[in-house]
């Protein structure tokens, strides 16, 4: 036996074996995060928006104003688990069991680093919303474990089996479908999941991007309107109307349609514009007059929002991206107190943090975090862009992965510039966890690269 060979013999037996240990220990931080959560937001915090999307899942009855997917996955477990209960073990067992996944999947890179990623859970820019019952939460959590799945069957050299492709794309479809921006931030991670072939050039895989975007698109209309007889109601309205109030103050001129007083238009232009949101045009909101003209007109009923929309951004190109800059830039550096649902009044919150004593030390924990200036999105816009760059100091399974999330949290923040019209940090959360999953999965890349530098030199030295 030569040198080399019994010093890596004896490096090995110094170095035995750990996976089972790395298993066990990352199973039991996830099983113990699991049963934290449940004890601080147990049923479930729910807003009026997952409210209303409860009672779509008792009567099995949609609406197109949330997506309804979040209502279709309800409507089973809510005939097992009354309630919100059932939903948020969903959840949870999807954000935890995700974190799992891709622990164990880090661990054939670097397990010391790996241990990082159940741990990751209890992040508080991570928890704060782990037990709300959103939309935005089961785009995050779903994702999260669809390329999870992946990751580690490819890092381990496996082939992913027919049941376990049906769990992959379901998950990616669960995910597509919840909220309509997450359409374009899809497609990444769509063409992870498909892999075409290396030879592929970059115009086939644009042309392939497209089809993919497109075949997301026609789906969910097949699902939510031939299929589940979604009721329409229009909520790219709520968009036109936040645009053509942002144009019209920007402009100086009123680009609504009908005939207003001195006072509404002097309101329009002035008082009711927010870059931040467009609730004060909503039914209960302070302006809520230009809405109901709108709805008394026939106009938010049908497609006549667009004619005066088109003219407005036509006319006035400049007052559209000023207005449109204004609301994405509030929106990435908004520093509000969105960034944990305490509940939907003063009342309801003070009795919820009054009964539960978990939820009470999650608030406290969520809220001391806010001077790190980490609940701006911001912050995690640049990550993602810091994670793409990054994807090429990785292996080829991680740089692929690293890649694919590091990008779609950038398309799914960005889309916000055109399509955004709230700027609640609740929407950036698929981005939080994608981007903090491809910075641990290159923090292990590079831990490793250390760790390997020992082991070369000892080699040298035994050819020496």
């Amino acid at each position: 036996m030569s040198l080399q060979n019994s010093i890596g013999k004896c490096v090995h037996e110094q170095l035995p074996d750990r996976s089972l240990t790395f298993r066990v220990v990352a199973a039991l931080i996830c099983a113990m995060g699991f049963c934290v959560c449940l004890l601080a937001y147990y049923p479930g915090t729910l807003s009026p928006d997952s409210i209303s999307i409860y009672e779509q899942a008792r009567n099995f009855s949609f609406i197109d104003w949330y997506s309804p997917v979040l209502a279709l996955i309800w409507a089973p477990i809510q005939l097992l688990v009354p309630g919100p209960q059932g939903i948020l073990f969903f959840l949870l067992t999807l954000y935890w069991g995700a974190l799992l996944v891709f622990a164990n999947a880090a661990a054939t890179i670097d397990p010391r680093t790996a241990l990082a990623m159940p741990l990751l859970g209890v992040m508080p820019f991570a928890i704060n919303f782990a037990g709300t019952i959103w939309t935005d939460v089961l785009v995050g959590v779903s994702w999260l474990m669809c390329a999870a799945l992946v990751f580690h069957s490819r890092i381990q050299g496996r082939r992913i089996s027919a049941a376990g492709q049906a769990i992959v794309w379901s998950l990616f479809l669960c995910g597509s479908w919840a909220r309509p921006n997450a359409l374009f931030a899809a497609v990444p991670l769509g063409l992870y999941i498909l892999e075409p072939p290396r030879a592929y050039s970059f115009a086939k895989r644009a042309v392939l991007a497209v089809v993919l975007l497109a075949g997301l698109w026609l789906g969910s209309q097949l699902i939510f309107y031939a299929v589940l007889s979604t009721k329409r109601t229009h909520p790219i309205n709520s968009i036109l109307l936040f645009d053509i109030a942002g144009i019209s103050h920007f402009s100086g001129k009123n680009y609504f349609p009908s005939t207003w007083s001195d006072e509404e238009n002097a309101k329009i232009l002035s008082a009711c514009y927010h870059p931040a949101e467009w609730d004060s045009y909503n039914p209960r909101g302070e302006c809520s007059f230009v809405y109901r003209r709108m709805d008394d007109s026939g106009l938010w009923d049908s497609s006549g929002l667009w004619r005066p929309w088109l003219a407005a951004v036509g006319t006035e190109p400049l007052a559209y991206l000023r207005h449109r800059a204004s609301h994405f830039v509030t929106f990435m550096t908004n520093s509000s107190t969105s960034f944990f649902h305490l509940g939907n009044s003063r009342a309801e919150a003070s009795e919820h943090l009054q009964r539960s004593w978990g939820f009470r030390i999650a608030s406290k924990y969520v809220f001391g975090a806010a001077k790190f200036g980490i609940y701006r999105p911001v912050f995690w816009l640049v990550l993602g862009f810091v994670c793409v760059a990054a994807a090429r100091l990785c292996s080829e399974e991680s740089r692929r992965l690293v890649a694919t999330l590091g990008l779609s949290s950038v398309i799914y923040l960005v889309t916000y510039f055109l399509f955004g019209v709230a700027s609640d940090f609740r929407y950036a959360y698929w981005a939080i966890l994608a981007t903090d999953v491809a910075a641990l999965v290159v923090a292990c890349e590079l831990t490793s690269r250390k760790g390997r530098l020992p082991q070369t030199r000892l080699s040298e030295m035994a050819v020496r």
